[in-house]
C-alpha cells in the first residue's frame, strides 16, 4: 500500500516540478508542447508560446519533427527486411545498380541504417571504411526512402500513411509541399516554423527542402501521435517482431552527443546510464525543434516539440527539453527502485 501511494505522489510531484520548471524561463521558455505518459494515460502536458502570429500553441497542434523523422523510416525499412523485400545486410548496389562508385558493393543497408556507410556523396571516395565510425547522414536516410519506394512502387508519402494508419496516428503525415503557405493550406493545425537569425531576431521560415528530405527529417506530427507511436512500436507487435526490434535497438556505434556519448541503433539512440535505460532521438531544422523519449522500464513517452529554433549552443537550443529529460529521468529511477522493492506476490 505504500509503494503504491509512494508512486502516485511521485506522479503528482513529477507534474509540479515539470510545471515549475518550464515557468522559471531561466534560459529561454518554452514554444511549443509537451507530453509526459506512460502505457495508458497521460502524466504530464503543456503547451506555451505562439503557433503564429496571433494564435497560441495548443496541445493538438503539429509540428514537423525533423530528425524524430529517422525512426519511422528505419522501421519501414526493416518491416521489408521481415518480408524479405529488402535484405539489410546486402550491399546497396543490389538496390543502387547506378551508382558508379565501387564502394556500392561494400557499404550495405545496415551501414545506411546506422549512419556508419561512410558516404559523403554518391560521386565521390567513402570518407571510412563502412561500419567503422559514426558520421551522421541525411543522405543515408534519403536512400533509405528511396529504396522504399523501389520496393513498393509507391512515393514514400503513401507508404508511411500505410504505417500511420496501421498505428492510429490520425495527425501526422510528409511535409506534403516546399512552400509554407501551400504547407499551411494542406495540414490543419499546423504551428508556423520561426528561426533565430544571426541578430537573434526571429524570422518565419518560408521555404523547406524538396520532398526527397521526407524520410529523414519530413515528417509532420503532434505529440499525441509520437506518443501513439511509441506505443505501437515498443508495446505492440504491430510494426516490427520482438526479434526485429531488438535489432533496431541495438547499437552498433557510439556518438559523441550533448548528452554525452550515446550508442546509436537504427534511426535511434540506445543509452543506459544510471540504471535508466534511454531510447531517444532529437531532431532540429530551421523553424522546429523536436525531441522524442522512450524509458521502457517505465513505459513512459516524452514528447517535446517546438516551432522556434535557436541559435546557439545546445544547451541554449534544447534547454526545455534537457530540463523535462532530467526531471523525468529522476522519476522513472525513483519508480525503477520503486517496482524492485515491491515484494514478488
Amino acid at each position: 500500500m505504500y509503494l503504491l501511494f509512494a508512486l502516485f505522489f511521485n506522479i503528482d510531484s513529477l507534474a509540479i516540478s515539470l510545471d515549475k520548471a518550464i515557468a522559471s524561463q531561466k534560459v529561454r521558455p518554452l514554444n511549443g508542447s509537451v507530453i509526459v505518459a506512460n502505457d495508458e494515460r497521460i502524466l504530464y502536458q503543456k503547451a506555451a508560446g505562439l503557433a503564429d502570429e496571433k494564435n497560441p500553441v495548443e496541445l493538438d497542434h503539429k509540428f514537423i519533427i525533423a530528425s524524430v523523422s529517422k525512426q519511422i523510416t528505419a522501421a519501414l525499412v526493416l518491416r521489408e527486411h521481415e518480408k524479405g523485400t529488402i535484405d539489410i545486410d546486402a550491399p546497396i548496389g543490389n538496390y543502387f545498380p547506378e551508382i558508379k562508385m565501387t564502394w556500392k558493393d561494400s557499404v550495405a543497408v545496415h551501414h545506411l541504417l546506422s549512419h556508419t556507410s561512410g558516404i559523403v556523396a554518391l560521386n565521390k571516395p567513402l570518407k571510412s571504411i563502412p561500419g567503422e565510425k559514426f558520421a551522421y547522414s541525411n543522405l543515408g536516410y534519403i536512400m533509405l526512402g528511396q529504396l522504399l519506394e523501389r520496393i513498393h512502387h509507391k512515393k514514400y508519402g503513401e507508404i508511411t500513411q500505410e504505417l500511420f494508419e496501421l498505428c492510429g496516428m490520425q495527425n501526422s503525415l510528409p511535409k506534403p509541399a516546399n512552400n509554407l503557405l501551400e504547407i499551411k493550406h494542406q495540414v490543419n493545425h499546423l504551428a508556423q516554423g520561426y528561426y533565430e537569425d544571426k541578430k537573434r531576431k526571429m524570422q518565419l521560415r518560408t521555404q523547406f527542402d524538396n520532398l526527397a528530405f521526407n524520410p529523414t527529417g519530413g515528417i509532420i506530427s503532434n505529440v499525441f501521435d509520437l506518443w501513439q507511436w511509441n506505443r505501437c512500436l515498443h508495446l505492440d507487435t504491430l510494426v516490427l517482431h520482438k526479434e526485429t526490434l531488438d535489432r533496431m535497438l541495438t547499437p552498433y556505434c557510439d556518438r559523441k552527443y550533448r548528452l554525452g556519448n550515446l550508442g546509436y541503433g537504427y534511426g535511434i539512440h540506445v543509452t543506459e546510464t544510471d540504471g535508466v535505460i534511454e531510447i531517444f532521438h532529437g531532431g532540429f531544422i530551421k523553424g522546429y525543434i523536436s525531441s522524442l523519449y522512450y524509458y521502457p522500464q517505465a513505459k513512459i513517452t516524452v514528447a517535446i516539440l517546438e516551432n522556434k529554433s535557436l541559435r546557439g549552443s545546445g544547451n541554449r537550443v534544447y534547454y526545455v527539453q534537457d530540463l523535462v529529460r532530467k526531471i523525468v529521468r529522476t522519476y522513472v529511477q525513483k519508480s525503477t527502485m520503486a517496482n524492485q522493492m515491491m515484494p514478488l506476490p
